[in-house]
């Protein structure tokens, strides 16, 4: 008996009618067939038909040429797409159009249109602060009386919802300076890992200049890291004849696999990109070794970037 699975074209078609379909199939007491239960609730048939072909038929065995589209079908679990977060101002974000399962992978958010998130007129409570972390969320109304909306909180697990609204997913972070001025930057990616970079003067993410430590030392980068990223996405320049050494803090590694430099045999300065995994409250160690000229067998860290898992 033939699996199903093994024919590509007709199992893509099994896959879209019904949204999602379970893994698990079963098979009838007619030969070859084999029936499912699609995320809309309904039965489905798949079993060959005429010169070998495989069809799909509904639950009272007529033929399904297309997928009913009027029916808005259930995203899978954990289901994240499109949602992309997007600078627009010191004060402003954009939302784009996309679906989400609820934190608690329960309901599903369907935004259809693009949404604005404000700081501090969508902050969940409180005043806004200044160097502050935020988590950006939407929100719904499993009522369906309340569309859709853009939430702002400090609290990366538990905001505050609004009247009306029941449901969230968190979609994106954003950091706001000093001045309490939103910094800008590019979310890059429509899934469940993100990746964000800075889009500012490279001096204002510098976390380590200059430096020359010859033992493990911490680097923190949680001013340029969310508390949910634990992987970095740096800039690190060794100067003359020099190596740079990388590690989580809290690593006993003494020779890690991050070294990063021209070397004694190659002098002159360097300049490299590192993906680099920090330590849950988004710190390294480094230390340089070589031999160059003094004051030039130095480190400088700068974080260009993030990555976050939503």
């Amino acid at each position: 008996m033939k699996d199903p699975r093994s024919d590509k074209q007709a199992f893509r078609k099994f896959l879209r009618v019904g949204g999602m379909v379970n893994e698990d199939f079963h098979r009838q007491d007619t030969p070859c067939s084999f029936y499912y239960k699609g995320m809309d609730g309904k039965t489905y048939i798949l079993c060959i038909g005429p010169g070998g072909v495989w069809m799909i038929l509904d639950e009272n065995g007529n033929p399904i040429t297309q997928p009913d589209t009027t029916v808005e079908h259930p995203c899978p679990p954990e289901y994240l797409k499109g949602l992309e977060l997007s600078y627009t101002s010191v004060a402003t974000l954009a939302i784009a159009e996309g679906k989400a399962r609820d934190s608690t992978d329960t309901y599903d958010i369907i935004v259809t249109s693009p949404l604005t998130a404000v700081l501090p007129g969508d902050l969940d409570t409180g005043s806004e602060g200044s160097d502050t972390w935020y988590a950006v969320y939407v929100i719904g109304d499993t009522s369906d009386v309340n569309s859709p909306d853009s939430l702002i909180s400090e609290s990366f697990t538990s905001p505050t919802l609004p009247a009306g609204y029941n449901v969230f997913r968190r979609i994106g972070v954003a950091r706001n300076d000093g001045s309490s001025d939103l910094i800008p930057f590019l979310q890059r990616d429509d899934s469940l890992t993100r990746r964000y970079w800075w889009r500012d003067e490279a001096g204002i993410f510098e976390v380590l200049s200059g430096g020359t430590d010859a033992a493990f030392t911490p680097v923190d980068l949680s001013v340029f890291m969310p508390p949910v990223s634990d992987d970095a996405i740096l800039r690190v320049d060794a100067g003359d004849m020099t190596y740079v050494h990388l590690r989580p803090t809290g690593s006993t590694v003494t020779d890690p696999i991050k070294q990063y430099g021209p070397g004694t045999k190659s002098p002159g300065p360097l300049m490299v990109q590192v993906e680099m995994p920090t330590n849950s409250s988004q710190s390294i160690d480094y230390h340089v070794s070589g031999g160059g000229k003094k004051g030039q067998d130095d480190a400088s860290i700068t974080v260009e970037g993030f990555y976050d898992e939503l």
